[in-house]
């Protein structure tokens, strides 16, 4: 963290353990102070292995308003299809940007297995504008 200048007291830093089959893990999120190109936040995201400090997984998401993709100009889609071979590497293994997606959402599903949490998506028509699995019904 100190290497590489992370505010510890930015409200978007966030440091936090979780005990995988009694094997130690350390995440770390923090707010790198730079913006995408609809101003959106990038915040860096790294997982530890807590013994021996190896970093496992390392990526970036945005935060900040979600930009539909209609307003999106086609740069985006454009550069996708000069990556679609290969999205990531992790752990030494190349991933499509969809097998990527479909390792996250293993992930996230297992680990929401795991803390006891819903996986079910909100399909409420009217939420002004908002979904999230986590939205409740009237």
């Amino acid at each position: 963290m100190e290497n590489r200048k992370v505010d510890l007291l930015d409200p978007f830093t966030r440091v936090w353990r979780e005990n995988e089959n009694n094997h130690p893990i350390w995440y770390l999120s923090w707010d790198t102070k730079e913006i995408d190109k609809y101003g959106n936040q990038i915040i860096q995201d790294v997982e530890l292995d807590g013994r021996t400090g190896k970093v496992l997984k390392e990526s970036t998401h945005t935060f900040g308003e979600y930009i539909p993709e209609e307003y999106k100009d086609n740069s985006d889609k454009e550069k996708d299809k000069k990556t679609s071979s290969i999205y990531k590497t992790y752990e030494g293994k190349n991933y499509t940007r969809s097998e990527w997606e479909e390792f996250e959402q293993k992930q996230f599903e297992d680990y929401a297995r795991k803390h006891n949490i819903s996986i079910a998506k909100n399909d409420k028509k009217d939420t002004n504008g908002f979904t999230s699995r986590f939205l409740l019904d009237d």
